[in-house]
């Protein structure tokens, strides 16, 4: 599941914020998928999919 570009994440406030270009609309993370992505992303920009 390609969910898009994701181009900034900002720690603040105890709260890793992420930033999704060209996702799909209405999409929803749950905070174990946001964790994924965070970890997939390492605060880089990457192409990234969902589910590997």
């Amino acid at each position: 599941m390609k969910i898009g570009w994701a181009t900034t994440i900002r720690r603040g406030q105890g709260r890793s914020n992420i930033t999704i270009l060209h996702g799909c609309k209405g999409q929803k993370f749950t905070k174990e998928e946001l964790k994924n992505i965070r970890d997939k992303i390492n605060h880089k920009t990457a192409n990234f999919l969902g589910s590997e």
